[in-house]
């Protein structure tokens, strides 16, 4: 069974519990509420805003419930509301590093470690959502599953042919010639001309990654794909940034969380169910905090 990466340093012995409560509590008060971001970003209008605290204050619900029941909260609020949240958010292990509870060498090795662990687990594993198990629907006709479906998630489902087509080709094509670039990577050290050809390999993988999903409109699979592509086209362009233990780091916080969307993606027909799954966005975080730093004098460390 997955556990987040905080459960992953306890059961290490790198954290203890009370500091992994101590890092959790600061990172809840780093990040406003739903209503703070929507009221700052002007995304609602304010009549629709006062509504909904009202139905709040009737029905005792949260804030998105209400705004659901209300028919003010759609798919693409949702995803600037948590766009903006997730760029707040301190990640957890910085705020482990910032209150001196694990070093940054600690962290980092740990990371490694938790990253090794998670893609050992294969396709066993199953992301944490929070996001409950589709309701059984009764036989009725496709478009009226749909409607329902989508009524029920709040959120447009994919065509779930194109799904089972995507989904098809990375798990039978892609995923296993990224798996086998790690693994060239991991067992031995590669020469420069070497790294440059699972550099170049890695890339074309996930060029085709993202224009697979991009077709498909899965816009999370898109997102971390063109990602990794960023980084790997600053690698290339770069000597001093050719390295094998950052472009293992890279592919494998890569795959592993393209592996799970790909589960999600199964399951919901749909990519955006990580709102509840703080491994994955921990994930997420990591690998464009490494993006953003490839080229500045911090990736320049990393290597």
């Amino acid at each position: 069974m997955a556990k987040l990466f905080g459960e992953y340093l306890v059961e290490r012995n790198l954290a203890t519990v009370e500091q992994l409560l101590d890092a959790l509590i600061e990172q809840l008060r780093s990040v406003p509420s739903t209503a703070e971001v929507i009221y700052e970003l002007n995304l609602m209008k304010k009549v629709d805003l006062l509504s909904i605290f009202a139905h709040q204050q009737y029905t005792g619900s949260d804030f998105r419930s209400s705004a659901q029941s209300l028919g003010l909260w759609g798919n693409q609020l949702a995803e600037k509301v948590t766009a903006h949240l997730q760029n707040l958010r301190r990640p957890l292990g910085e705020i482990l590093v910032g209150r001196g509870h694990i070093s940054l060498d600690g962290l980092t090795a740990a990371l490694d470690s938790y990253v090794e662990w998670c893609s050992s687990l294969g396709k066993n594993l199953k992301p944490t959502s929070a996001v409950p198990k589709p309701v059984q629907l009764p036989q009725i006709s496709d478009k009226s599953t749909s409607a329902i479906s989508q009524a029920i998630s709040g959120e447009e489902s994919l065509d779930p042919i194109l799904v089972k087509e995507f989904v098809d080709v990375y798990e039978s094509q892609i995923r296993p010639s990224i798996q086998e670039l790690i693994k060239a990577m991991g067992s031995t050290a590669g020469t420069k001309s070497q790294l440059r050809e699972y550099l170049n390999g890695a890339l074309s993988e996930f060029i085709g990654l993202r224009a697979a999903a991009q077709f498909l409109g899965a816009k999370r699979c898109e997102t971390i794909a063109a990602e990794t592509v960023q980084s790997l086209e600053k690698i290339v362009k770069s000597e001093k940034l050719l390295n094998q233990r950052l472009l293992l780091e890279i592919l494998k916080i890569s795959s592993h969380i393209i592996d799970s969307l790909s589960e999600i993606l199964k399951d919901f027909n749909s990519d955006s169910h990580l709102d509840g799954d703080s491994n994955m966005i921990d994930l997420i975080e990591r690998l464009s905090k490494l993006n953003r730093s490839l080229g500045t004098e911090e990736g320049r460390r990393l290597t």
